[in-house]
Protein backbone atom coordinates (compact mmCIF):
# COMPACT_ATOMS: atom_id res chain seq x y z
CA UNK A 1 0.00 0.00 0.00
CA UNK A 2 1.13 3.61 -0.50
CA UNK A 3 2.90 4.55 2.53
CA UNK A 4 1.93 8.02 2.99
CA UNK A 5 -1.97 6.58 3.05
CA UNK A 6 -1.16 4.28 5.61
CA UNK A 7 0.53 7.05 7.41
CA UNK A 8 -2.36 9.25 7.13
CA UNK A 9 -4.73 6.21 8.54
CA UNK A 10 -2.30 6.03 11.36
CA UNK A 11 -2.53 9.49 12.73
CA UNK A 12 -6.14 10.12 12.20
CA UNK A 13 -7.37 6.64 13.73
CA UNK A 14 -8.86 8.45 16.54
CA UNK A 15 -10.74 10.91 14.54
CA UNK A 16 -12.02 8.52 12.07
CA UNK A 17 -13.20 5.98 14.72
CA UNK A 18 -14.82 8.53 17.25
CA UNK A 19 -17.51 8.95 13.57
CA UNK A 20 -18.40 5.56 14.22
CA UNK A 21 -18.68 5.74 17.87
CA UNK A 22 -21.33 3.28 19.32
CA UNK A 23 -22.34 6.57 21.25
CA UNK A 24 -23.28 7.92 17.81
CA UNK A 25 -25.58 5.00 16.98
CA UNK A 26 -26.93 4.93 20.35
CA UNK A 27 -28.43 8.60 19.84
CA UNK A 28 -29.37 7.73 15.95
CA UNK A 29 -31.25 4.68 17.23
CA UNK A 30 -33.43 6.59 19.60
CA UNK A 31 -34.38 9.24 17.02
CA UNK A 32 -34.81 6.64 13.96
CA UNK A 33 -37.58 4.88 16.06
CA UNK A 34 -39.43 8.21 16.90
CA UNK A 35 -39.39 8.80 12.69
CA UNK A 36 -39.96 5.00 11.52
CA UNK A 37 -43.61 4.00 10.98
CA UNK A 38 -43.49 0.29 10.84
CA UNK A 39 -46.29 -0.63 8.34
CA UNK A 40 -47.36 -3.92 6.24
CA UNK A 41 -48.43 -2.41 2.94
CA UNK A 42 -51.75 -3.62 1.49
CA UNK A 43 -51.53 -4.52 -1.64
CA UNK A 44 -53.70 -2.62 -3.90
CA UNK A 45 -53.10 -3.96 -7.84
CA UNK A 46 -53.03 -0.39 -10.10
CA UNK A 47 -54.89 -0.45 -13.00
CA UNK A 48 -51.81 0.87 -14.81
CA UNK A 49 -48.10 2.03 -14.11
CA UNK A 50 -46.11 4.13 -15.96
CA UNK A 51 -42.10 4.93 -15.20
CA UNK A 52 -39.49 6.85 -16.27
CA UNK A 53 -35.74 7.07 -16.68
CA UNK A 54 -33.04 8.07 -18.17
CA UNK A 55 -29.34 7.50 -19.34
CA UNK A 56 -26.28 8.76 -20.63
CA UNK A 57 -22.64 8.57 -21.21
CA UNK A 58 -19.95 10.45 -23.06
CA UNK A 59 -16.16 9.72 -24.45
CA UNK A 60 -13.59 12.71 -23.98
CA UNK A 61 -11.13 13.30 -27.08
CA UNK A 62 -9.10 16.27 -27.28
CA UNK A 63 -11.10 19.17 -27.76
CA UNK A 64 -14.42 18.01 -27.88
CA UNK A 65 -16.50 15.32 -25.92
CA UNK A 66 -19.01 13.11 -27.93
CA UNK A 67 -22.22 12.79 -26.05
CA UNK A 68 -25.52 10.42 -25.96
CA UNK A 69 -28.53 11.26 -23.70
CA UNK A 70 -31.89 9.20 -23.48
CA UNK A 71 -35.11 9.03 -21.85
CA UNK A 72 -37.74 6.27 -21.77
CA UNK A 73 -41.22 5.97 -20.15
CA UNK A 74 -43.29 3.25 -20.63
CA UNK A 75 -46.98 2.49 -19.40
CA UNK A 76 -48.25 -0.92 -18.40
CA UNK A 77 -52.12 -1.88 -18.14
CA UNK A 78 -52.73 -4.80 -16.38
CA UNK A 79 -54.29 -7.42 -17.75
CA UNK A 80 -55.44 -9.96 -15.02
CA UNK A 81 -54.03 -12.49 -12.82
CA UNK A 82 -51.04 -10.14 -11.85
CA UNK A 83 -50.06 -10.02 -15.81
CA UNK A 84 -49.37 -6.27 -17.41
CA UNK A 85 -48.81 -5.51 -20.91
CA UNK A 86 -46.80 -2.32 -22.34
CA UNK A 87 -49.70 -0.16 -24.23
CA UNK A 88 -47.39 3.31 -24.54
CA UNK A 89 -43.49 3.34 -24.49
CA UNK A 90 -41.78 6.87 -25.46
CA UNK A 91 -37.92 7.03 -26.28
CA UNK A 92 -36.19 10.15 -26.88
CA UNK A 93 -32.86 10.64 -27.79
CA UNK A 94 -29.68 13.59 -28.45
CA UNK A 95 -26.46 12.39 -29.85
CA UNK A 96 -23.81 15.57 -30.69
CA UNK A 97 -20.13 16.90 -29.70
CA UNK A 98 -19.95 19.54 -27.01
CA UNK A 99 -16.88 21.94 -27.00
CA UNK A 100 -14.59 22.70 -23.59
CA UNK A 101 -14.86 24.08 -21.17
CA UNK A 102 -17.53 22.00 -19.11
CA UNK A 103 -19.94 18.89 -19.58
CA UNK A 104 -21.43 17.61 -16.67
CA UNK A 105 -23.99 20.27 -16.14
CA UNK A 106 -24.97 20.00 -19.93
CA UNK A 107 -25.06 16.55 -19.95
CA UNK A 108 -27.19 15.94 -16.68
CA UNK A 109 -29.57 18.81 -17.54
CA UNK A 110 -29.90 17.38 -21.36
CA UNK A 111 -31.02 14.53 -19.29
CA UNK A 112 -33.26 15.95 -17.13
CA UNK A 113 -35.09 17.45 -20.10
CA UNK A 114 -35.56 14.62 -21.93
CA UNK A 115 -36.81 12.34 -18.55
CA UNK A 116 -39.07 15.05 -18.25
CA UNK A 117 -40.69 15.20 -21.77
CA UNK A 118 -40.73 11.25 -21.98
CA UNK A 119 -42.89 11.62 -18.69
CA UNK A 120 -45.11 14.14 -19.59
CA UNK A 121 -45.96 12.40 -22.75
CA UNK A 122 -46.18 9.03 -20.91
CA UNK A 123 -49.12 11.23 -18.65
CA UNK A 124 -50.83 12.03 -21.35
CA UNK A 125 -50.68 9.39 -23.89
CA UNK A 126 -50.81 6.45 -21.29
CA UNK A 127 -53.40 8.04 -18.47
CA UNK A 128 -51.79 5.79 -15.86
CA UNK A 129 -53.17 5.47 -12.39
CA UNK A 130 -49.46 6.12 -10.48
CA UNK A 131 -46.46 7.15 -11.78
CA UNK A 132 -42.96 6.05 -11.13
CA UNK A 133 -40.03 8.58 -12.02
CA UNK A 134 -36.22 7.63 -11.11
CA UNK A 135 -34.28 10.01 -9.56
CA UNK A 136 -35.22 13.18 -7.30
CA UNK A 137 -37.67 16.09 -7.33
CA UNK A 138 -35.98 18.15 -5.26
CA UNK A 139 -32.92 17.76 -7.35
CA UNK A 140 -34.26 18.76 -10.57
CA UNK A 141 -35.77 21.95 -9.47
CA UNK A 142 -32.43 23.32 -8.20
CA UNK A 143 -30.59 25.73 -11.01
CA UNK A 144 -27.20 23.85 -12.58
CA UNK A 145 -24.20 24.85 -10.34
CA UNK A 146 -22.49 26.67 -13.34
CA UNK A 147 -25.25 29.63 -13.16
CA UNK A 148 -23.90 30.06 -9.85
CA UNK A 149 -20.30 29.97 -10.14
CA UNK A 150 -20.21 31.26 -13.92
CA UNK A 151 -17.65 34.96 -13.08
CA UNK A 152 -18.50 36.29 -16.27
CA UNK A 153 -22.46 36.37 -15.20
CA UNK A 154 -23.03 36.94 -11.64
CA UNK A 155 -26.62 35.66 -11.45
CA UNK A 156 -29.98 33.92 -12.79
CA UNK A 157 -30.27 37.22 -13.96
CA UNK A 158 -27.21 38.69 -16.33
CA UNK A 159 -27.54 35.04 -17.62
CA UNK A 160 -30.93 35.64 -18.76
CA UNK A 161 -30.17 38.95 -20.32
CA UNK A 162 -27.68 37.84 -22.34
CA UNK A 163 -29.27 34.48 -23.78
CA UNK A 164 -32.62 37.12 -24.58
CA UNK A 165 -29.51 39.38 -26.46
CA UNK A 166 -28.52 36.62 -28.36
CA UNK A 167 -31.89 35.02 -29.48
CA UNK A 168 -33.95 38.21 -29.76
CA UNK A 169 -36.65 39.58 -27.02
CA UNK A 170 -39.27 37.58 -27.87
CA UNK A 171 -37.10 34.13 -27.03
CA UNK A 172 -38.55 33.22 -23.64
CA UNK A 173 -41.99 33.33 -25.33
CA UNK A 174 -40.69 31.20 -28.17
CA UNK A 175 -39.55 28.65 -25.77
CA UNK A 176 -42.30 28.48 -23.90
CA UNK A 177 -44.48 27.86 -27.44
CA UNK A 178 -41.80 24.98 -28.86
CA UNK A 179 -42.23 23.47 -25.45
CA UNK A 180 -45.78 23.39 -25.38
CA UNK A 181 -46.02 21.59 -28.80
CA UNK A 182 -43.52 19.13 -28.70
CA UNK A 183 -45.25 18.05 -25.56
CA UNK A 184 -48.20 17.61 -27.17
CA UNK A 185 -46.88 15.62 -30.11
CA UNK A 186 -44.74 12.43 -29.58
CA UNK A 187 -44.04 12.32 -32.85
CA UNK A 188 -42.44 15.38 -32.86
CA UNK A 189 -40.98 14.72 -29.44
CA UNK A 190 -39.11 11.64 -31.49
CA UNK A 191 -37.63 13.67 -34.15
CA UNK A 192 -36.72 16.65 -32.20
CA UNK A 193 -37.25 16.57 -28.20
CA UNK A 194 -34.68 19.48 -27.23
CA UNK A 195 -36.02 22.67 -28.16
CA UNK A 196 -33.67 25.53 -26.38
CA UNK A 197 -30.58 24.30 -28.40
CA UNK A 198 -32.56 24.34 -31.00
CA UNK A 199 -33.30 27.92 -31.14
CA UNK A 200 -29.14 28.69 -31.31
CA UNK A 201 -28.51 26.28 -34.03
CA UNK A 202 -31.22 27.69 -36.07
CA UNK A 203 -30.45 31.25 -35.52
CA UNK A 204 -26.55 29.52 -36.34
CA UNK A 205 -25.01 30.78 -33.04
CA UNK A 206 -22.17 28.71 -32.45
CA UNK A 207 -21.94 26.39 -29.26
CA UNK A 208 -18.94 27.65 -28.25
CA UNK A 209 -17.56 28.55 -24.47
CA UNK A 210 -18.82 32.13 -25.22
CA UNK A 211 -22.67 31.33 -25.05
CA UNK A 212 -22.18 28.15 -22.64
CA UNK A 213 -24.16 30.38 -19.73
CA UNK A 214 -26.44 31.51 -21.80
CA UNK A 215 -28.01 28.22 -23.43
CA UNK A 216 -27.72 26.43 -20.34
CA UNK A 217 -30.24 29.21 -18.42
CA UNK A 218 -32.63 28.34 -21.47
CA UNK A 219 -32.18 24.73 -21.09
CA UNK A 220 -32.56 25.37 -17.43
CA UNK A 221 -35.75 27.23 -18.15
CA UNK A 222 -37.20 24.13 -20.83
CA UNK A 223 -36.71 21.72 -17.79
CA UNK A 224 -38.78 24.09 -15.89
CA UNK A 225 -41.18 24.45 -18.34
CA UNK A 226 -41.84 20.76 -18.56
CA UNK A 227 -41.62 20.26 -14.49
CA UNK A 228 -44.55 22.63 -14.19
CA UNK A 229 -46.65 21.04 -16.21
CA UNK A 230 -45.89 17.47 -14.86
CA UNK A 231 -46.61 18.83 -11.46
CA UNK A 232 -49.74 20.45 -12.47
CA UNK A 233 -50.84 16.62 -13.49
CA UNK A 234 -50.13 15.43 -10.01
CA UNK A 235 -52.61 18.45 -8.46
CA UNK A 236 -55.06 17.46 -10.63
CA UNK A 237 -54.88 13.90 -9.51
CA UNK A 238 -52.84 11.49 -11.01
CA UNK A 239 -50.44 10.04 -8.26
CA UNK A 240 -46.64 10.74 -9.20
CA UNK A 241 -43.84 9.61 -7.15
CA UNK A 242 -39.84 10.15 -7.77
CA UNK A 243 -37.89 7.46 -6.28
CA UNK A 244 -34.38 7.29 -5.54
CA UNK A 245 -32.22 4.41 -5.02
CA UNK A 246 -29.13 6.46 -3.47
CA UNK A 247 -29.61 9.97 -1.71
CA UNK A 248 -27.37 11.93 0.70
CA UNK A 249 -29.55 13.89 1.90
CA UNK A 250 -29.88 14.90 6.06
CA UNK A 251 -32.93 16.36 6.86
CA UNK A 252 -34.60 14.25 9.81
CA UNK A 253 -31.37 14.58 11.97
CA UNK A 254 -30.47 18.04 11.97
CA UNK A 255 -30.04 18.75 16.21
CA UNK A 256 -27.99 15.78 16.19
CA UNK A 257 -25.41 17.64 13.76
CA UNK A 258 -25.53 20.59 15.18
CA UNK A 259 -24.49 19.00 18.58
CA UNK A 260 -21.49 18.13 16.56
CA UNK A 261 -22.45 14.30 16.00
CA UNK A 262 -21.33 13.06 12.62
CA UNK A 263 -23.97 11.32 10.98
CA UNK A 264 -24.62 9.54 7.69
CA UNK A 265 -27.25 10.21 5.51
CA UNK A 266 -30.93 9.90 6.04
CA UNK A 267 -31.24 6.82 3.70
CA UNK A 268 -28.01 5.33 5.33
CA UNK A 269 -29.72 5.68 9.02
CA UNK A 270 -33.26 4.26 7.97
CA UNK A 271 -31.57 1.46 6.08
CA UNK A 272 -28.92 0.15 8.71
CA UNK A 273 -31.18 0.84 11.97
CA UNK A 274 -34.87 -0.63 10.52
CA UNK A 275 -35.49 -3.63 8.87
CA UNK A 276 -39.57 -4.26 8.67
CA UNK A 277 -41.81 -2.86 6.19
CA UNK A 278 -42.28 0.77 6.93
CA UNK A 279 -41.86 4.67 6.17
CA UNK A 280 -40.67 7.80 7.80
CA UNK A 281 -43.51 10.31 8.35
CA UNK A 282 -43.33 12.55 5.76
CA UNK A 283 -41.07 15.97 5.65
CA UNK A 284 -41.19 18.95 3.54
CA UNK A 285 -37.59 20.08 4.28
CA UNK A 286 -38.04 23.33 2.05
CA UNK A 287 -41.34 24.44 4.36
CA UNK A 288 -39.34 27.05 6.22
CA UNK A 289 -36.83 28.01 3.48
CA UNK A 290 -34.91 24.96 2.91
CA UNK A 291 -32.86 24.70 -0.60
CA UNK A 292 -35.49 24.22 -2.79
CA UNK A 293 -36.55 27.63 -1.42
CA UNK A 294 -33.65 28.71 -2.30
CA UNK A 295 -33.62 28.02 -5.26
CA UNK A 296 -36.68 29.27 -6.05
CA UNK A 297 -35.67 32.32 -5.30
CA UNK A 298 -33.35 32.50 -7.98
CA UNK A 299 -35.31 30.35 -10.56
CA UNK A 300 -35.76 33.26 -13.53
CA UNK A 301 -38.57 35.69 -12.92
CA UNK A 302 -39.94 34.64 -16.16
CA UNK A 303 -42.94 32.81 -18.29
CA UNK A 304 -44.53 32.64 -14.24
CA UNK A 305 -42.02 30.13 -13.27
CA UNK A 306 -41.37 31.46 -9.84
CA UNK A 307 -44.83 31.91 -9.11
CA UNK A 308 -45.78 28.63 -9.42
CA UNK A 309 -42.92 27.35 -7.75
CA UNK A 310 -43.25 29.30 -4.51
CA UNK A 311 -46.23 27.52 -3.99
CA UNK A 312 -45.21 23.96 -5.07
CA UNK A 313 -43.49 22.12 -2.61
CA UNK A 314 -41.94 18.64 -2.20
CA UNK A 315 -42.72 16.20 0.29
CA UNK A 316 -40.01 13.22 1.35
CA UNK A 317 -40.47 10.02 2.70
CA UNK A 318 -37.82 6.91 3.09
CA UNK A 319 -39.88 3.90 2.25
CA UNK A 320 -39.02 0.44 2.78
CA UNK A 321 -41.89 -2.41 0.59
CA UNK A 322 -39.93 -5.46 2.01
CA UNK A 323 -38.76 -6.86 5.05
CA UNK A 324 -34.55 -6.56 4.77
CA UNK A 325 -35.41 -4.77 1.53
CA UNK A 326 -33.71 -1.41 0.55
CA UNK A 327 -34.58 1.80 2.02
CA UNK A 328 -36.02 4.48 -0.83
CA UNK A 329 -36.48 7.72 -0.85
CA UNK A 330 -39.79 8.69 -2.11
CA UNK A 331 -40.62 12.60 -3.28
CA UNK A 332 -43.86 14.06 -4.24
CA UNK A 333 -45.33 17.25 -5.18
CA UNK A 334 -47.62 19.07 -2.63
CA UNK A 335 -48.80 21.88 -1.30
CA UNK A 336 -47.64 22.76 1.96
CA UNK A 337 -51.57 22.53 3.61
CA UNK A 338 -51.77 18.58 2.31
CA UNK A 339 -48.76 16.90 3.68
CA UNK A 340 -50.00 13.75 5.32
CA UNK A 341 -48.93 9.66 5.73
CA UNK A 342 -51.86 9.07 3.28
CA UNK A 343 -50.23 9.60 0.66
CA UNK A 344 -46.80 7.30 1.34
CA UNK A 345 -49.59 4.27 2.45
CA UNK A 346 -50.83 4.74 -0.87
CA UNK A 347 -47.84 4.43 -2.39
CA UNK A 348 -46.58 1.55 -0.69
CA UNK A 349 -49.86 -0.32 -1.11
CA UNK A 350 -49.81 0.58 -5.06
CA UNK A 351 -46.63 -0.49 -5.22
CA UNK A 352 -45.93 -4.06 -3.39
CA UNK A 353 -47.93 -6.00 -5.68
CA UNK A 354 -45.31 -4.70 -8.87
CA UNK A 355 -42.18 -4.77 -6.55
CA UNK A 356 -39.03 -7.28 -6.55
CA UNK A 357 -38.44 -9.73 -3.53
CA UNK A 358 -35.64 -7.42 -3.42
CA UNK A 359 -37.76 -4.98 -2.85
CA UNK A 360 -37.82 -2.50 -5.80
CA UNK A 361 -40.81 -1.61 -8.17
CA UNK A 362 -39.88 -3.69 -11.29
CA UNK A 363 -41.70 -0.92 -13.97
CA UNK A 364 -38.21 1.23 -12.67
CA UNK A 365 -35.88 -1.77 -13.29
CA UNK A 366 -37.60 -2.05 -17.05
CA UNK A 367 -36.94 1.85 -17.94
CA UNK A 368 -33.32 1.23 -16.20
CA UNK A 369 -32.48 -1.52 -18.69
CA UNK A 370 -34.26 0.27 -21.62
CA UNK A 371 -32.89 3.90 -20.76
CA UNK A 372 -29.22 2.90 -19.95
CA UNK A 373 -26.43 3.83 -22.40
CA UNK A 374 -23.64 1.35 -21.67
CA UNK A 375 -19.72 2.09 -22.65
CA UNK A 376 -19.72 -0.31 -25.49
CA UNK A 377 -22.49 1.38 -27.02
CA UNK A 378 -20.72 4.28 -27.00
CA UNK A 379 -17.74 2.83 -28.81
CA UNK A 380 -19.88 1.48 -31.13
CA UNK A 381 -21.59 4.62 -31.79
CA UNK A 382 -18.15 6.73 -32.29
CA UNK A 383 -16.33 3.93 -34.67
CA UNK A 384 -19.82 4.51 -36.81
CA UNK A 385 -19.35 8.09 -36.76
CA UNK A 386 -15.39 7.69 -38.23
CA UNK A 387 -14.20 9.14 -34.76
CA UNK A 388 -11.84 6.99 -33.51
CA UNK A 389 -8.50 8.51 -35.73
CA UNK A 390 -9.14 11.52 -33.18
CA UNK A 391 -7.18 11.04 -29.94
CA UNK A 392 -8.13 11.08 -26.56
CA UNK A 393 -5.09 12.01 -24.68
CA UNK A 394 -4.61 8.70 -22.81
CA UNK A 395 -2.39 7.04 -25.46
CA UNK A 396 0.95 7.65 -23.56
CA UNK A 397 -0.14 5.21 -21.26
CA UNK A 398 -1.18 2.75 -23.68
CA UNK A 399 -4.65 3.42 -23.36
CA UNK A 400 -6.91 3.95 -26.51
CA UNK A 401 -10.14 5.57 -27.44
CA UNK A 402 -11.60 3.05 -29.60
Amino acid sequence: MNEAVLRAAERKRFEILKKVSPETFKELLKRAGDYWVTYEPRPNLPESVGSVDGGDNHVDFKGFTLYAVSAVAEVFKHEGGGRYRQVVKHELADVDILAPPSTNDRLTLLREILESLAHYLAIGTGHPEIMLADGSLRSLLIAPVTLHLEEKFQNISEALKAATDLLGPDALEELERRVKEVASDPERAGESPLQAVKMFTERNISLTAAVATPLLIMEYIEKLLLLRKIITEAFRGIKIYYVSKRARSQNYFKELILQGYTIPSDMAVFQYLTAEPGYTKPIVPDAEGGRTRRGVRTMPPVLGLRNFFRDAYVAISYVRLVRGGPVLKVEFPVRLDSVSDAAVREFMDLAAPITSPEGYPYPLYVVDKDARIPRDDLRSLYRSLGLTSFLGGREVLNEWVG
